[in-house]
């Protein structure tokens, strides 16, 4: 912000009245905007839990998802940025994971970055999906977006869910056709020691300077 302020009073006086009037608009000086006020609580609340860890439960799973019940799950909400959150989900041995959510014009956007053990991207990575309706501040859906379903045909009508009971749990889990497919429940009131960073990361690595 202060940035912006002394741009504007460097100005002619005329050309900064009509700047200071952007200055209150331009996102690049104000908080990433969210479309509705209970989109920006969930922002808000998942952003409090940052730099901390929490163990996981597999609730519901199906087919090869049950393989994450072979290792210990800990979710860590491990950065925080201005406009990204990052999640790292670990499965025992497993740190290929990290949720990636950002604001968007008309919502949130949850998409899934997947890393392989040397740190390579996996091919399947980037699939995703956004909000089509305000949800609520408690709990967001994530419908598959058309890359997702362009890549992956069966993803259509794919929705991702995040759930959030303040000092109580965080979910996470995937639905199709309206049938829950998989969730997992991390324990807020149960903190973790911290996991080691998600393959692919580092932990001086920014999405707003990488």
């Amino acid at each position: 912000m202060k940035r912006c302020v002394r741009e504007v009073w460097s100005l002619s006086a005329l050309t900064r009245r009509v700047a200071v009037l952007f200055l209150v608009v331009a996102p690049a000086c104000r908080a990433p905007a969210v479309a509705d006020d209970v989109q920006r609580a969930f922002w808000s609340g998942l952003r409090t839990l940052c730099g901390r860890s929490f163990p996981g439960t597999l609730v519901q799973a199906s087919g090869a998802d049950t393989v994450l019940a072979r290792g210990p799950l800990v979710l860590n909400v491990w950065q925080c940025y201005h406009r990204e959150v990052r999640l790292a989900f670990h499965a025992g041995d497993d740190h290929s994971r990290v949720w990636l959510l950002t604001p968007t014009q008309n919502g949130l956007r949850l998409s899934h970055s997947v890393h392989e053990a040397d740190g390579s991207l996996a091919p399947f990575s980037g699939y995703g999906g956004e909000t089509r309706a305000a949800g609520t501040a408690g709990r967001q859906e994530f419908v598959a977006d058309e890359t997702t379903v362009r890549r992956v045909p069966t993803s259509a009508g794919t929705v991702w869910i995040l759930e959030l009971v303040p000092g109580e749990r965080l979910s996470y889990g995937l639905a199709s056709a309206g049938e829950t497919r998989f969730r997992v429940d991390f324990d807020l009131t149960r903190p973790a020691p911290g996991p080691p960073p998600p393959w692919g990361y580092t932990r001086a690595s920014n999405p707003e300077t990488d």
